[in-house]
């Protein structure tokens, strides 16, 4: 996840700032996967992470031969994304939410 952060350039000259900047977000990203897992572990986050992620549709096709397909592949990667930081945060959360029912 550390990749995804726009204020963390590998290719920075600084390598001081550049370690700065890295420390900050490997602590920014354990404690959003933190978050997450605790927010997962309650009966409502639950609910609310699965209308959420079925809101994305991340199991479905998008193909629509049309400027939909790519409107709707946004939204599916969100979901996606979702799924793939529950799986980092707690293993295999993200799968287990999409398996379990209610």
């Amino acid at each position: 996840m550390v990749e995804d952060k726009i204020y963390y350039d590998p290719f920075n000259e600084d390598t001081h700032a550049d370690e700065e900047a890295k420390t900050a977000a490997i602590k920014a990203d354990k404690t959003y996967l933190s978050d997450l897992s605790n927010l997962a572990k309650t009966p409502a986050g639950r609910r609310v992470l699965r209308r959420i992620i079925g809101y994305t549709r991340p199991l479905n096709t998008t193909f629509t031969g049309n400027s939909q397909g790519m409107f709707l592949e946004g939204g599916r990667n969100v979901g996606l994304r979702i799924i793939a930081d529950l799986n980092a945060a707690d293993d295999n959360l993200g799968i287990n939410m999409l398996l379990a029912e209610g």
